[in-house]
């Protein structure tokens, strides 16, 4: 019996419509696994990428690795043939937070919401502790001062760098009921993208958060609840479980696909930095390695001294402060949900916890311009088994190791890197179909 499994491609960012299997093929031993990727080629000259970034508390780092890492993508967009002509904008994750049930009968019941979950501003609505973020929920975010929408045609790369590393520290201030996808389902449906999406550009959604989606537009789900003082994310349970309770993704999916411009449907693609393993690249929750060991160092030990001056054990104060910073490192939940909608989309899917967002970052460049590399699910195992073509006005180019194309197989992921002087350097219009066996 064959097993298929859908895997995820960089390669098909570039690709309205593409395919990516990877197949289970028994021999004597055993499996191993074949990759099947096919692709077509089509090309815009025009893009609006939209950041949608979670601007919870423990968002800090990553933030940072976002503005670090922004001069990467700029670079690639930047050395797209034909030109592109971009806009980028910001968004973030907060629309709302409903936690544990509370009593509407008492006035009090405020109060008692915001000194169980923490912060201000809640109100006990139809027996739940809800937190709403009006300033935020459907708004473009701009540091004070900014355009809220950067163009490329107004400002120099370097000039961009600075204004998106400013925009992009969207501050943690924000929900703890991370909800990209009703974040922008709410930005579109009250015109707070008016001013952003060009009718004859194509839209690039980049997710960047250390929770999965939680998105609920029912107004039902308890994000999180407290039992006897233990507390329950039941967003990463409802996740784990798949069992509906939340906003569909495929839902999600089929309404970006069915968005509109100019009369005719919009082309759109995705990326995401979430809560995957950088070993495996599936979701999963994980730590920053650099962070942590930032946080065992002496800046963080005076910082937490300082902090914990008058505590009653200043010891142990200063020892959770130290965990609390690792906590911070990396994902708290797998980001199941995001992944599988990038990946649906072919897009490239990164962990939040690789110490360097550029490579990832860089990557998002192939869902708007001609690819000279390709990303591979898995190893190639032999040459000789590994085949790559390409279909141009009818005809089939069969595409040489060492003359067409290279591999790379240390890289994370493995790559494909395609001669520019060759005959298979790809073209608008073109389709290419990669087959190989993978490495044991």
């Amino acid at each position: 019996m064959r097993r298929v499994v859908r895997v995820a491609s960089a390669a098909a960012l570039v690709a309205v419509l593409s395919c990516q299997d990877q197949v289970f093929e028994p021999v004597k031993n055993g499996l191993v696994a074949s990759a099947d990727l096919e692709g077509d080629v089509r090309v815009t000259t025009k893009a609006d990428l939209l950041f949608v970034i979670d601007d919870s508390a423990s968002m800090a780092g990553e933030q940072d690795k976002l503005a670090q890492g922004f001069p990467a993508l700029l670079q690639k967009l930047d050395q797209l043939d034909p030109p592109v002509d971009y806009r980028l904008a910001v968004l973030t994750t907060s629309v709302d937070e409903r936690f544990g049930p509370c009593d509407p009968t008492d006035p009090q019941a405020p109060d008692i919401c915001s000194a169980e979950f923490g912060g201000t501003g809640f109100a006990c609505e139809a027996g739940a502790c809800v937190k709403r973020f009006p300033d935020r929920a459907g708004h473009l975010f701009a540091a004070p001062g900014n355009p809220a929408v950067l163009d490329s045609a107004d400002y120099s790369p370097p000039e961009l760098a600075t204004l998106f590393a400013q925009n992009v520290h969207v501050g943690l201030e924000g929900s703890s009921q991370e909800q990209p996808l009703r974040a922008f389902e709410t930005a579109l449906d009250s015109g707070g993208l008016a001013g952003f999406l060009r009718d004859d550009a194509r839209l690039v959604l980049f997710i960047a958060s250390d929770e999965d989606d939680c998105s609920d537009s029912t107004g039902k789900f308890l994000a999180y609840t407290d039992q006897n003082g233990t507390f329950t994310d039941q967003c990463a349970e409802a996740s784990a479980r798949g069992t509906g309770q939340l906003d569909s993704v495929s839902a999600f999916e089929q309404r970006l696909r069915s968005l509109e411009a100019g009369g005719k449907a919009r082309e759109v693609a995705a990326g995401a930095v979430v809560g995957l393993d950088p070993a495996t690249q599936q979701p999963a929750t994980c730590t920053d390695p650099a962070c942590a060991q930032r946080c065992q160092g002496a800046a963080t030990a005076a910082a937490c001294q300082q902090q914990c001056q008058g505590a009653l054990r200043p010891t142990l104060c200063e020892s959770d402060c130290v965990d609390q910073c690792v906590a911070f490192c990396g994902s708290h939940v797998p980001g199941r949900r995001i992944a599988r909608l990038v990946r649906d989309l072919g897009g490239p899917v990164s962990s939040i916890c690789e110490p360097d967002f550029g490579p990832a970052l860089a990557r998002l460049a192939r869902v708007i311009g001609i690819p000279t590399s390709l990303d591979l699910p898995s190893v190639p195992g032999d040459d000789r088994a590994f085949f790559f073509t390409v279909t141009r006005a009818g005809r089939t180019l069969d595409c040489a190791m060492g003359r067409d194309f290279t591999l790379d197989r240390t890289s994370d992921p493995p790559e494909m890197t395609i001669e520019k002087s060759g005959a298979c350097r790809l073209m608008p219009g073109d389709h290419w179909s990669i087959r190989y066996l993978a490495a044991p």
